[in-house]
């Protein structure tokens, strides 16, 4: 598991859970209450940690050569979060990536070699969010994931190389393998947390959350 043979090309796929935007955190407080919110955030935290914990675990035995993460649209972003990994503080961290639990995977693959890479395209993740505001037109493209998901899927062919094997890190409703398909045949697949593990873990999620807004 530790290395690749004959120039092959691997890529391990860990869907996680976003912690909510600052918009539906709003919303939550102005529904729900200060105290409820708070109880539908730790929730998430929890669940989302549960999960990259198991990933963590999974991912130990593999040499991981390259890191793509959703929302890397500049090398510089990159170079600046490999330092913030390399020696910043966790809290500035979390802000930028997302769960702790996350920013600890990371900091441990750095540690073992791994390079980050610049995973999306800013114009397309701009356009993205500028197609959101015509329903019909984002309808008939397939949404936002799908236009990000493309370009995601184009610079993992392009810079991962022959020989090596790399992580992807993004919210679960990413999805790069179809893409991939079309223009890196090569590249093995590897899904860390299975869709169904995704999907009992958000239903755990919306129960919760159905038991204590009620």
């Amino acid at each position: 598991m530790n290395s690749l043979k004959n120039g092959n090309r691997e890529l391990l796929i860990v869907p996680f859970i976003h912690p909510p935007a600052i918009r539906m955190r709003e919303f939550w407080r102005k529904k729900h209450g200060e105290k409820l919110a708070q109880k539908m955030e730790e929730k998430i935290e929890d669940v989302a940690n549960e999960l990259l914990s198991r990933a963590a675990e999974r991912i130990k035995p593999f040499k991981i050569d390259a890191i793509f993460l959703e929302g890397l649209c500049h090398k510089m972003d990159a170079t600046l979060l490999e330092h913030l990994l390399d020696g910043g503080e966790s809290s500035s961290l979390e802000i930028l990536v997302g769960p702790n639990k996350l920013v600890e995977i990371l900091r441990y693959l750095r540690k073992n070699g791994a390079r980050l890479e610049k995973t999306e395209s800013y114009t397309a993740y701009k356009l993205a969010h500028q197609l959101s505001s015509f329903p019909n037109l984002f309808h008939l493209l397939g949404g936002i994931c799908y236009i990000r998901d493309l370009w995601m899927s184009h610079n993992i062919g392009r810079k991962l190389k022959k020989g090596e094997r790399g992580i992807i890190f993004y919210g679960c409703g990413h999805d790069v393998v179809p893409y991939l398909g079309l223009h890196s045949p090569d590249i093995q697949i590897w899904r860390v947390i299975s869709q169904a593990e995704l999907n009992e873990k958000l239903l755990e999620i919306l129960e919760y959350f159905d038991s204590i807004c009620r």
